[in-house]
């Protein structure tokens, strides 16, 4: 699909308060452009690719739901990643508590020890805190333009470049401390 074939946001929230056929159009377009980007920044920001696609088709149908009720004036592909850093960020917060309180029936198997360097980002990744890991997850690896990562977070733009700097930061110095352990008991 050719960028010119994508709809703007109006055309977009159009067609999905139309609902029926118009709908599943603008429905297939959005499975097209956001499927593979919503699933991997889910799957990177919860650790987990498969609640990572869970929580993809929970953006989608909360949309579906949603979507009467959008203002005209709303940016959609704005208001998908708004909802899945919020299900990204409620999941967390879930898991956490399960921790907490000893729930663990409710726990996922224990995840293999990091081996490659995929598995080694995303290890520390896990340690980053949620704003750190949102920051770095959707500038670095979606791509989110700073503009639209500082209207999804609700700040200006210049706070949004210090925030991503200070992640990066953050996940450098865990990165190098998490590598200098694995020399350490290689060694």
């Amino acid at each position: 699909m050719t960028s010119s074939d994508e709809l703007d946001d109006a055309q977009l929230l159009t067609g999905l308060q139309k609902g029926g056929r118009a709908a599943e159009l603008v429905m297939e377009q959005l499975m097209v452009l956001c499927e593979r980007p919503l699933v991997n920044f889910l799957g990177r920001m919860t650790g987990s690719r498969v609640t990572g696609e869970d929580l993809a088709q929970e953006v989608l149908i909360r949309l579906l739901r949603e979507a009467p009720e959008m203002e005209a004036s709303g940016s959609v592909r704005g208001w998908i990643w708004t909802v899945a850093a919020n299900l990204a960020r409620d999941h967390l917060r879930r898991r956490r508590f399960e921790l907490v309180t000893g729930d663990f029936n409710l726990l996922p198997a224990p995840e293999p020890a990091p081996t490659g360097l995929r598995d080694r980002v995303q290890g520390v990744l896990d340690l980053l805190t949620e704003g750190d890991r949102l920051c770095l997850v959707l500038r670095d690896m979606e791509g989110m333009a700073y503009e639209a990562l500082a209207g999804m977070l609700g700040i200006s733009e210049v706070a949004a470049r210090v925030r991503v700097h200070r992640a990066r930061e953050r996940f450098r110095e865990l990165y190098l401390a998490q590598k200098g352990e694995a020399h350490a008991s290689a060694g």
